[in-house]
Protein backbone atom coordinates (compact mmCIF):
# COMPACT_ATOMS: atom_id res chain seq x y z
CA UNK A 1 0.00 0.00 0.00
CA UNK A 2 0.91 3.70 -0.67
CA UNK A 3 0.18 4.90 2.87
CA UNK A 4 1.54 8.67 1.51
CA UNK A 5 -1.34 8.14 -1.42
CA UNK A 6 -3.56 7.08 1.12
CA UNK A 7 -3.44 8.89 3.73
CA UNK A 8 -3.88 12.48 1.49
CA UNK A 9 -6.08 11.61 -1.34
CA UNK A 10 -7.30 8.04 -1.06
CA UNK A 11 -9.02 8.59 2.74
CA UNK A 12 -10.35 12.18 2.44
CA UNK A 13 -12.11 11.06 -1.09
CA UNK A 14 -13.78 7.89 0.81
CA UNK A 15 -13.94 9.93 3.98
CA UNK A 16 -16.70 12.22 1.86
CA UNK A 17 -18.48 9.27 1.11
CA UNK A 18 -19.44 8.94 4.78
CA UNK A 19 -23.05 10.12 5.94
CA UNK A 20 -24.18 10.58 9.51
CA UNK A 21 -26.23 7.67 8.94
CA UNK A 22 -24.27 5.19 7.49
CA UNK A 23 -24.15 1.97 9.55
CA UNK A 24 -21.11 0.11 10.86
CA UNK A 25 -20.72 -3.40 9.93
CA UNK A 26 -19.02 -3.93 13.92
CA UNK A 27 -18.58 -1.82 16.55
CA UNK A 28 -19.83 0.50 18.71
CA UNK A 29 -19.31 3.82 17.18
CA UNK A 30 -21.62 5.75 14.91
CA UNK A 31 -20.35 7.51 11.45
CA UNK A 32 -19.46 10.58 13.81
CA UNK A 33 -17.96 8.98 16.37
CA UNK A 34 -15.75 7.40 14.49
CA UNK A 35 -14.23 10.47 12.54
CA UNK A 36 -14.03 11.65 16.18
CA UNK A 37 -12.01 9.39 17.48
CA UNK A 38 -9.65 9.05 14.24
CA UNK A 39 -9.14 12.78 14.97
CA UNK A 40 -8.55 11.56 18.75
CA UNK A 41 -5.60 9.46 17.94
CA UNK A 42 -3.84 11.52 15.53
CA UNK A 43 -3.95 14.13 17.94
CA UNK A 44 -1.48 12.27 19.68
CA UNK A 45 0.76 12.25 16.71
CA UNK A 46 1.34 15.80 16.08
CA UNK A 47 2.39 17.60 19.65
CA UNK A 48 -2.09 17.99 21.00
CA UNK A 49 -1.88 14.93 23.41
CA UNK A 50 1.03 12.94 25.43
CA UNK A 51 0.18 9.36 25.33
CA UNK A 52 0.84 7.53 28.41
CA UNK A 53 1.55 3.50 28.16
CA UNK A 54 1.49 0.92 30.65
CA UNK A 55 3.66 -1.41 28.70
CA UNK A 56 7.19 -1.73 29.06
CA UNK A 57 10.00 -0.46 26.55
CA UNK A 58 10.38 -3.94 25.45
CA UNK A 59 7.28 -5.14 24.98
CA UNK A 60 6.39 -1.80 22.93
CA UNK A 61 9.59 -2.23 20.85
CA UNK A 62 8.45 -6.13 19.69
CA UNK A 63 5.02 -4.80 18.99
CA UNK A 64 6.86 -1.96 16.45
CA UNK A 65 9.01 -4.54 15.20
CA UNK A 66 6.26 -6.48 14.27
CA UNK A 67 3.86 -3.95 12.99
CA UNK A 68 6.29 -2.46 10.71
CA UNK A 69 7.92 -5.62 9.23
CA UNK A 70 4.58 -5.60 6.91
CA UNK A 71 1.28 -4.26 6.37
CA UNK A 72 -1.08 -5.63 9.12
CA UNK A 73 -4.78 -5.12 9.06
CA UNK A 74 -6.49 -4.59 11.99
CA UNK A 75 -8.63 -7.11 13.39
CA UNK A 76 -12.99 -5.96 13.74
CA UNK A 77 -13.51 -4.92 17.26
CA UNK A 78 -9.24 -4.46 17.66
CA UNK A 79 -9.10 -2.73 20.74
CA UNK A 80 -6.28 -0.69 23.03
CA UNK A 81 -6.70 -0.38 26.64
CA UNK A 82 -5.80 2.98 26.77
CA UNK A 83 -8.21 4.16 24.37
CA UNK A 84 -12.22 4.11 26.07
CA UNK A 85 -14.08 0.91 25.29
CA UNK A 86 -17.28 2.94 24.51
CA UNK A 87 -17.77 5.81 22.43
CA UNK A 88 -16.38 9.60 23.55
CA UNK A 89 -19.89 11.96 24.05
CA UNK A 90 -19.23 13.91 20.72
CA UNK A 91 -17.46 17.21 20.36
CA UNK A 92 -19.32 18.87 17.84
CA UNK A 93 -22.65 19.51 16.52
CA UNK A 94 -22.66 17.57 12.85
CA UNK A 95 -20.66 15.37 11.19
CA UNK A 96 -19.10 17.80 8.83
CA UNK A 97 -17.79 19.39 11.55
CA UNK A 98 -16.15 16.92 12.73
CA UNK A 99 -14.85 15.94 9.82
CA UNK A 100 -13.25 18.87 9.39
CA UNK A 101 -11.60 19.03 12.72
CA UNK A 102 -9.93 15.66 11.68
CA UNK A 103 -8.51 17.32 8.72
CA UNK A 104 -7.33 20.36 11.17
CA UNK A 105 -5.31 17.87 13.24
CA UNK A 106 -3.69 16.01 10.44
CA UNK A 107 -3.02 19.07 8.72
CA UNK A 108 -1.24 19.89 12.24
CA UNK A 109 0.30 16.50 12.12
CA UNK A 110 2.22 17.30 9.06
CA UNK A 111 3.14 20.99 10.36
CA UNK A 112 3.89 19.43 13.96
CA UNK A 113 6.87 17.10 11.92
CA UNK A 114 7.94 19.69 9.35
CA UNK A 115 8.52 22.47 12.44
CA UNK A 116 10.82 19.27 14.85
CA UNK A 117 12.70 17.75 12.25
CA UNK A 118 13.47 14.10 13.17
CA UNK A 119 11.02 14.49 16.64
CA UNK A 120 8.96 11.11 17.59
CA UNK A 121 5.63 11.11 19.38
CA UNK A 122 4.43 8.10 21.44
CA UNK A 123 2.30 5.37 20.25
CA UNK A 124 0.16 3.81 23.27
CA UNK A 125 1.00 0.03 22.24
CA UNK A 126 3.80 1.19 19.47
CA UNK A 127 6.08 3.37 21.45
CA UNK A 128 8.16 6.61 20.08
CA UNK A 129 6.91 6.81 16.35
CA UNK A 130 8.65 8.90 14.08
CA UNK A 131 6.82 11.01 10.57
CA UNK A 132 7.02 8.58 8.26
CA UNK A 133 6.04 5.77 11.28
CA UNK A 134 2.93 7.63 12.08
CA UNK A 135 1.82 7.80 9.12
CA UNK A 136 1.99 4.42 7.98
CA UNK A 137 0.05 4.18 11.66
CA UNK A 138 -2.65 6.23 10.34
CA UNK A 139 -3.46 4.97 7.16
CA UNK A 140 -3.80 1.36 8.60
CA UNK A 141 -5.81 2.94 11.28
CA UNK A 142 -8.17 4.90 9.16
CA UNK A 143 -8.17 1.83 6.59
CA UNK A 144 -9.69 -0.42 9.23
CA UNK A 145 -12.53 2.19 10.22
CA UNK A 146 -12.94 2.66 6.28
CA UNK A 147 -13.42 -0.60 6.25
CA UNK A 148 -16.01 -0.89 9.50
CA UNK A 149 -18.50 1.39 7.72
CA UNK A 150 -18.28 -0.23 4.51
CA UNK A 151 -16.16 2.00 2.32
CA UNK A 152 -12.97 -0.22 1.83
CA UNK A 153 -12.93 -3.32 1.02
CA UNK A 154 -9.18 -5.43 0.38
Amino acid sequence: MDYQDFLYNIFPTKLRELKVDTPALWGKMNAQQMIEHCAYIVSYSNGRFAAQTKDDAEKMAYRKMHFFEKDVNMPQNYRVDEVPEDPMPLQFQNIEDSKMFLFNQLQRFDDYFLEHPGITTMHFKLGALNYDEWKIMHARHFRHHLKQFGLWSE
